[in-house]
C-alpha cells in the first residue's frame, strides 16, 4: 500500500490546534427562589491568553452527572426543586469581555408561589486551543 494518504496529511493545509490548559469554574444553585422570581449565578472570571478557539462545556450534578455537555451545541440544563417535585430549566451562557470570560447560569421561577431548589452544582470547563503553526 502507498504511503501517499500518510505524506498528504502532513503536507496539508489543515489548521491544527492543541489544547492550552484547562480552566475550571463551577456555580451552586440552592435556597428558595421566591414566586416569578430569577436567580442569576456567575463565576469569578477566568482570563483568556492566546486564544485561537475555544471550547466550553458544563455538566449538572442532578440532572446528567459526569456528562459534560458542548456549550455551542446546548445551552440548558434542569434543576430539580423539591416544593412541587418538579425541574425547572436553567440556561447557561458566556460573557466576554476584553480578555476575561464569565459563565453564567439563569433559573426562573415560573410558579405563583416560592420553591426550594436542591443543592446543585453547575461545573465549566474552558478550553482554550492555540494553533501549533
Amino acid at each position: 500500500m502507498s504511503d501517499k494518504y500518510v505524506n498528504d496529511v502532513f503536507n496539508s493545509d489543515l489548521d491544527a490546534f492543541k489544547q492550552s490548559g484547562i480552566q475550571t469554574a463551577s456555580v451552586t444553585f440552592s435556597g428558595s427562589v421566591a414566586a416569578g422570581g430569577e436567580v442569576v449565578l456567575t463565576t469569578s472570571p477566568l482570563t483568556l491568553n492566546n486564544l485561537d478557539f475555544s471550547q466550553i462545556l458544563f455538566d449538572n450534578s442532578f440532572y446528567h452527572p459526569g456528562r459534560y455537555r458542548n456549550m455551542a451545541l446546548e445551552n440548558a440544563t434542569m434543576i430539580n426543586e423539591t416544593t412541587r417535585g418538579s425541574q425547572l430549566q436553567c440556561n447557561v451562557a458566556q460573557v466576554v469581555n476584553g480578555n476575561t470570560i464569565q459563565l453564567t447560569a439563569t433559573l426562573f421561577n415560573p410558579y405563583d408561589g416560592a420553591v426550594t431548589l436542591s443543592t446543585t452544582t453547575i461545573n465549566f470547563l474552558y478550553i482554550p486551543y492555540q494553533a501549533t503553526l
